[in-house]
């Protein structure tokens, strides 16, 4: 049986930014201010732009060019799409903290606790059926890097050399191959159990590339649900800080970053730079991203 692939639509012709904004006042957006709006569009894509658009689409609309809600005006789109480069560049931050951290743990439990020694990675019994294909995206990533641009060649690099080489993503992969011991100990330093870490680590990978590709994420429904935890540090009933009935949400995200970042940091900074970007944008739909009601009130929030 032949299954039959559906045709991609035909791209218009390219236009001028005049054009583009001719066309969204046509849909019914208001567009006071032709200057700032022709200067944003000649920094931002057109086609990224309308990533924006939907949300104000009205229910009615149809056809390839379907009319905006009224009352629907450019500052009000721009205003989401400067809230979500803002939001990814924090969580940036975060991930920075938390790959450096998680890095740091994999490699000191498998080579010191575990006594994997200084090429602990290359020690199958420390890992299950996915050594393999593991180890051989590894060594393409590493290569990739340059081995100029490192002191130690393969196969003779250490593991807390090569462990830099990797990417969110690979490591993710690399923990959820360890063993259960060596999950353990790494998930006990940030008070979590292990299946919990490890399916949160597989969730942030998408998240993080999301952040780092520049893609819209603020609205998105995340595929790739996590595992809600039932202990979490200190707090007293975790599951209260989620929002149960909207696994793929990115509340939920924000809740395990920013339990994360404390734990990691120690402080709460990047909790408050996330409720003071909040408060900056209060024209943000919060239910579109799964904020649970009077979230701010919650201890994690505090």
């Amino acid at each position: 049986m032949t299954v039959q692939r559906e045709q991609p639509s035909t791209p218009g012709p390219p236009t001028s930014i005049c054009h583009q904004i001719s066309l969204l006042r046509q849909r019914g957006m208001a567009v006071p201010n032709q200057t700032e709006a022709v200067h944003f569009l000649g920094n931002v894509n057109f086609y990224r732009f309308k990533g924006y658009l939907e949300p104000f689409v009205g229910p009615l609309a149809k056809g390839p060019q379907p009319t905006f809600r009224q009352g629907t005006t450019f500052e009000l789109v721009v205003g989401r799409y400067e809230f979500d480069t803002q939001l990814r560049a924090m969580l940036l931050g975060a991930f920075n903290r938390i790959e450096v951290s998680l890095r740091t743990q994999w490699t000191y439990h498998l080579t010191y606790t575990l006594s994997g020694g200084p090429y602990a990675h290359q020690q199958p019994g420390l890992f299950s059926k996915g050594y393999e294909r593991n180890w051989q995206d590894l060594s393409q990533e590493y290569t990739r890097h340059g081995q100029a641009n490192h002191a130690y060649p393969l196969p003779n690099c250490p593991t807390w050399a090569i462990v830099e080489a990797m990417t969110f993503g690979l490591l993710s992969r690399w923990f959820g191959d360890t063993n259960k011991q060596g999950r353990q100990l790494i998930a006990k330093h940030y008070l979590l159990d292990e299946s919990v870490l490890q399916s949160l680590l597989r969730h942030l990978t998408p998240v993080r590339n999301f952040c780092a590709h520049h893609e819209r994420l603020w609205d998105r429904d995340l595929k790739t649900k996590m595992k809600i935890p039932k202990k979490m540090g200190t707090f007293a009933e975790p599951a209260s800080f989620f929002n149960l009935d909207q696994r793929g949400k990115l509340y939920n995200t924000l809740v395990m970053i920013a339990y994360l970042t404390m734990t990691i940091t120690q402080n709460r900074d990047w909790v408050q730079e996330f409720v003071a970007l909040m408060g900056r944008h209060q024209h943000i739909p919060q239910n579109e991203m799964g904020f649970v009601p009077n979230w701010q009130n919650l201890v994690i929030w505090q």
